[in-house]
């Protein structure tokens, strides 16, 4: 059964979202994703993160929350194309 999917700017936004619901991670200012043009058969996801702006947040915290949201969310929906 093939996956929902998400633009790129829905999927940043639920990212930045349930970032932001974490302590210390309430001022994480925005992410940036990428396709994963040919995903491998080990690397199922067809997205990607690349850049994080923290702002005012704790990166450390931040990227505690990231370890969590992103592999869930990659698992649960693709990036559309375009």
């Amino acid at each position: 059964m093939p996956k929902p999917t998400k633009s790129r700017h829905e999927l940043e936004r639920m990212i930045v979202t349930e970032v932001r619901k974490r302590p210390r991670c309430e001022d994480f200012q925005s992410i940036s994703l990428q396709p994963i043009v040919k995903p491998s058969a080990r690397s199922k996801p067809n997205w990607a993160p690349v850049i994080c702006n923290y702002g005012q947040a704790s990166p450390a915290a931040c990227d505690a929350a990231l370890r969590e949201i992103i592999p869930r969310l990659q698992q649960r929906y693709d990036l559309a194309p375009g």
